[in-house]
């Protein structure tokens, strides 16, 4: 090969190279730029949904401090997780199943976990209780279409998340409201969190007993260290390390929690000292036996910050 000949191939070996890097670039940009993006929409969307709230609240409503010191206990009062969702299957002889858990985020959508829509084979006769602390208490809603997110792989649980979209509008009130979904990268700050559910219940021998009645609190530490904590070394478990949240609740907690549910923090509370306002940071995904044993048991959740772009151009395109 001449020499202007290996010039002109080298020339042309740059002009690619240099296309290549320009078009990675291009989309890293472009992704930072969408992803922003839809950070500040979910954001306008929480200061409106707490505004809402701030004006929707109920004079008969416990006060925040006693809101807290529920914490403390195992029963939900009306009104204390609002976004609480009871996710349902209606079987062939009209009766209901418990299905899962999941969080009101706005006026149609509910999230959930992906596996609880997969296990239920996609079935369209899935409906939906809001407003509920006691089963069988809230407003119905059957659901009009399901998102489960792309990524999901059911053999490993990767990407655990989807969305139920309601036929029909929800109208917000003191008892059912959405909450805000957290956007920050860094949950370093949250030491401490809350989970809700309507899950099994632990009895004293040991074995799993019935879904409770009451709407319970499960109260949880959050730990970074996943392999040592939940037993599961991150790698295993999703291709993202920031995307799970390892948590751990006391030996004391006798309630599962459910699958699809809520890791909540507080975040504030209206000027009427009765209206407490929460933020979501990630999706129950599953159980876990920790290897620690005097951590209680752990719970794996998927973090919503990951997925902020997705939820918001299916929620709020």
């Amino acid at each position: 090969m001449g020499k202007k000949a290996h010039n002109i191939l080298f020339g042309v070996f740059i002009v690619i190279f240099a296309g290549l890097i320009a078009i990675i670039l291009y989309l890293c940009i472009s992704n930072s730029i969408c992803f922003q993006k839809q950070v500040k929409k979910v954001n306008k969307k929480c200061q409106e949904y707490n505004e809402q709230a701030c004006k929707l609240s109920d004079q008969s409503s416990p006060a925040i401090d006693e809101l807290q010191a529920k914490i403390n206990q195992d029963d939900a009062v009306p009104g204390q997780f609002p976004h609480q969702a009871f996710i349902e299957l209606v079987n062939s002889k009209k009766s209901t199943v418990h299905l899962c858990g999941g969080s009101l985020i706005s006026e149609y959508f509910v999230l959930t976990a992906a596996h609880c829509i997969i296990q239920a084979g996609g079935n369209p006769k899935i409906q939906v209780e809001l407003g509920n602390v006691f089963l069988k208490s809230g407003k119905e809603y059957k659901v009009k279409e399901f998102h489960v997110h792309p990524g999901f792989s059911e053999k490993r649980i990767y990407n655990d998340i989807a969305l139920l979209k309601l036929d029909t509008k929800v109208n917000f009130s003191s008892t059912i409201r959405p909450i805000c979904l957290n956007t920050d990268y860094n949950i370093e700050k949250y030491h401490n969190a809350t989970t809700s559910g309507w899950g099994l219940e632990r009895l004293a021998s040991g074995k799993i007993g019935n879904s409770t009645s009451n709407l319970k609190i499960i109260k949880l530490r959050i730990d970074e260290k996943h392999e040592s904590i939940c037993g599961v070394h991150p790698a295993a478990y999703d291709e993202d390390s920031q995307r799970i949240i390892c948590t751990h609740s006391s030996e004391e907690d006798k309630h599962e929690g459910d699958a699809g549910g809520p890791l909540q923090v507080w975040s504030k509370g209206c000027s009427d000292g009765k209206t407490t306002l929460y933020e979501l940071l990630a999706v129950n995904s599953r159980n876990v036996k920790p290897r620690t044993p005097d951590k209680g048991r752990g719970i794996i959740f998927i973090k919503i910050e990951p997925y902020i772009r997705w939820i918001g151009e299916i929620v709020w395109p």
